[in-house]
């Protein structure tokens, strides 16, 4: 058997599977509902653990002289299911409810990918427990092949789209089978080859044709426009003529006052865009002449250039231009433009440069493709008004794709950053959904603001912060809008009457201001009174921070574990206006009972069925504790340094590149000096895991000092430290799985070496599952923590278990 064509087959498929990972990840997010796709993506990969079972049951059918070939021929058909998974996929419908039908097209969907991920646990189990090379080179080639995986999936996302990526994997994969295990008969290997190269061709030359259409239940119409990377889905869509004087939400306007005039104003052509289908923004059509767009002033996200006109100013997040198209109707000089997502600025600056007015190019106007508050932190320049209009992400960037999702705009920290990037007197101008029955929202807005000023040494932010909404369109159905004004220096009285008359002027409510104080506003920014409160209301709005970046996450965490009680929580939701929030954790709580109750299955059920008996031998419960152990903590201490090293980096698609790849480069090269390194068996066993857990805990520890140093460092260092760091963090977290299963063989347990890979693999999903929770509830410190004490207890069972390997 050859060693190199088993390492080369192995690091194909792991990187096709990771990179299969992410890309569905990507197709969910749009397709499903990120609660549904976070779900669906943990029941999916259990697949794999299944995959290795039934490795485990069956390995009698693979004996390890015909390994490497079994390894090709099941990569030949993951190759094949990827396809046909994705095609019979696109068929599904599914409407976010809990009707059977619902329940069945979700099932139906985890059913058909879980096929991919099997067939890929079975490569993995064959490769790592059938063959008779060294474990350490092979997890590495494992764990190496997984990096690169990561690596290309922003461009082929970017190049290729979903389809023709999957296409290109599968392409991969056929190759590597046919190059690993040459047939005497190649007909198959061509007709193969042949039928997914003209699949990536007509991908490529017609994308709508096996693209998603059954977007979130709803069939989607054609798009002008389709943009995939590796954080997003912008699609675009033909223009429609809208009246300003109607004033729907999101049109024209975010939250129109009471007083826009009913006529007026020319009718106005605007493309729709939308995220993921489902965040919206609009490209307005602008000829030049901003009086035109008068509307705009009635705008109450637009509230704060009636106090500040004139200014510099700085927008959070361009989307479609029609911040940037205010802040010159309302006098800006020089006005900036921070879009994390680079697609919007791209179809501003030339696709539709023509049909926006060459508004990118104006020459007041410099649009930058950065993550906003990572961006500022580097910045010399200083700003009359910073504005962030209704930025909000429900697709996740550190902690999986789920519904809600950590943003780190709304967070104390950042909003010392924003602070301090003011102007004397600036203001920072945040706008967030609001209802007179659902004010979750502005009041922990209200709260944060409260907290960034007493950081940035304010006394009184009583006197700092003013909350205007508009009522016009506020119900259960339709929200409206609350801005809330903050400046780093007391509001006068000419800012408070300035507020009084925009108010007066344009229909809008003002809910507080210093000149006007109203509760529980009041109370809310009182730094000794506002936590007191907090405590006693029934959503959670405490102030966010990078520890705990969940702005989005109002429900207490009580509720996590009322999913039996779905129907008040659904009643509940519907008066309050958090539909979207229950639903989550309605989904997260059945998640977690789903995972528990499959986990068991897939992992004590072959125990049973094996050959009609029960093959377990009294100590194997220590390795399977040790497998367990390790499979959890490398989980939680992964998505822990994901979401603190996110805010370092700022942006989603580096946390691919740089974080997730160098953790598991580092992993897979730890994994290769374990075997490599010389050293008695027993001793090096203990010390690279007594390696990992103070690596870990020294890295969570760490973490938050380390990003304070790199706040000011160019991005290029940042991105050199992050790598360094995680990289070294790696090679201690890639040795104890592998000398795992050198101290099971030692012990004559080669027959149960499937069965605890695919422990192993299951208390991975489950880690993914804790660490979103723990992350939610606790935050990233913790989170990491609970992975530290995960390898302390390996440390305790693999010093047991490891009397077995050789003393020298």
């Amino acid at each position: 058997m050859n060693a190199r064509k088993a390492y080369v087959l192995l690091f194909v498929v792991t990187a096709a599977t990771v990179f299969v990972e992410i890309i569905l990840t990507r197709i969910f997010s749009v397709v499903l509902w990120y609660h549904f796709a976070f779900a669906a993506i943990s029941l999916a990969m259990l697949g794999m653990a299944g995959g290795a079972m039934y490795v485990y049951l069956h390995r009698h059918r693979y004996p390890p002289d015909d390994s490497l070939a079994a390894m090709a021929r099941l990569s030949a058909y993951f190759a094949a299911s990827l396809v046909v998974s994705y095609l019979l996929s696109l068929g599904v419908a599914f409407t976010m409810d809990f009707h059977p039908v619902a329940v069945i097209s979700l099932l139906l969907i985890v059913g058909l990918w879980g096929i991919p991920f099997f067939l890929s646990g079975m490569i993995v189990a064959l490769a790592l427990t059938r063959t008779p090379f060294p474990v350490g080179r092979l997890y590495a080639a494992d764990l190496v092949g997984a990096a690169l995986g990561c690596l290309l999936v922003q461009p082929a996302l970017t190049l290729l789209g979903p389809p023709a990526a999957l296409g290109a994997a599968s392409l991969a994969l056929v190759l590597a089978a046919r190059w690993a295990w040459p047939q005497r008969r190649p007909w198959g290997t061509v007709v193969g080859v042949g039928g997914l190269a003209v699949f990536v061709a007509v991908c490529l030359a017609a994308p709508p044709l096996f693209s998603p259409r059954w977007v979130k239940g709803i069939w989607e119409p054609p798009a002008e426009k389709v943009f995939w990377n590796a954080y997003s889905r912008v699609a675009v869509f033909p223009p429609e003529l809208r009246d300003p004087g109607f004033g729907g939400v999101g049109l024209l306007g975010w939250g129109m006052g009471d007083k826009l005039p009913a006529e007026g104003f020319p009718k106005v052509y605007t493309r729709y865009e939308n995220v993921d289908a489902n965040s919206a923004t609009w490209i307005t059509q602008f000829d030049g002449d901003l009086s035109k767009h008068g509307y705009l002033a009635y705008d109450v996200v637009n509230a704060a250039y009636h106090l500040r006109p004139q200014g510099e100013v700085a927008i959070v997040g361009v989307g479609g231009g029609r911040d940037v198209l205010c802040a010159l109707m309302m006098g800006g000089r020089k006005v900036t433009g921070i879009e994390l997502n680079s697609v919007f600025i791209k179809l501003l600056q030339e696709d539709y440069a023509e049909f926006s007015g060459r508004i990118a190019h104006h020459p007041q106007v410099h649009l930058v493709a950065a993550e906003a508050r990572n961006w500022l932190e580097r910045t010399p320049e200083r700003y009359d008004l910073i504005q962030i209009s209704l930025i909000d992400t429900w697709a996740a960037t550190a902690s999986g794709a789920y519904a809600l999702s950590e943003n780190t705009i709304y967070t104390i920290e950042a909003w010392s950053t924003f602070l301090s990037r003011l102007k004397p007197g600036g203001i920072l101008s945040v706008s967030r959904w609001y209802r007179p029955t659902a004010p979750e929202e502005a009041y922990r807005l209200t709260a944060l603001a409260q907290e960034a000023l007493v950081a940035s040494g304010q006394k009184d932010p009583q006197k700092c912060v003013a909350v205007v909404a508009n009522l016009r369109q506020a119900s259960s159905l339709m929200p409206g809008i609350a801005t809330v004004l903050v400046s780093p220096n007391p509001l006068g009285a000419e800012d408070c009457r300035k507020i009084e008359d925009m108010a007066q002027k344009c229909g809008f409510a003002v809910l507080y201001s210093p000149s006007r104080p109203a509760q529980p506003f009041l109370t809310l920014l009182n730094p000794a009174a506002s936590r007191p409160w907090q405590q006693f209301y029934g959503f959670d709005i405490s102030s966010p921070t990078d520890n705990r970046p969940f702005f989005f996450f109002v429900v207490r965490p009580g509720d996590l574990f009322k999913f039996w009680n779905w129907q008040n929580i659904w009643d509940t939701a519907q008066a309050s206006g958090h539909t979207f929030n229950y639903v989550a954790i309605l989904i997260l709580g059945l998640l977690g009972l789903t995972l528990v109750a499959a986990a068991a299955a897939i992992t004590i059920l072959p125990l049973y069925l094996r050959e009609g008996r029960r093959v377990w031998q009294a100590g194997d419960g220590v390795p399977a504790l040790y497998f367990a152990a390790i499979g959890l903590a490398f989980m939680l201490v992964e998505i822990a340094v994901m979401q603190r090293t996110g805010i370092i980096l700022g942006h989603p698609v580096y946390g691919l590149v740089v974080t997730l790849f160098s953790l598991l480069l580092g992993s897979g090269v730890g994994s290769l000096l374990s075997s490599e390194l010389p050293g008695r068996p027993r001793t090096k066993a203990r010390l690279f895991l007594l390696g990992a857990a103070g690596a870990t805990f020294l890295a969570i520890l760490t973490l938050p000092a380390f990003a304070g140093l790199l706040r000011a460092a160019p991005q290029p260092v940042r991105m050199v430290a992050v790598a360094s760091f995680v990289f070294a963090v790696g090679l201690f977290m890639g040795t104890p799985f592998p000398m795992g299963l050198e101290a099971a063989r030692a012990r004559g347990r080669e027959d149960l070496l499937p069965w605890f890979w695919g422990v192993n693999g299951v208390c991975s999903v489950l880690g993914a599952f804790v660490a979103t929770v723990s992350s939610i509830f606790t935050g990233a410190m913790v989170t990491g923590l609970l992975g530290v004490l995960g390898y302390m207890v390996a440390c305790l069972a693999l010093w047991k278990y490891s009397r077995a390997l050789p003393a020298d």
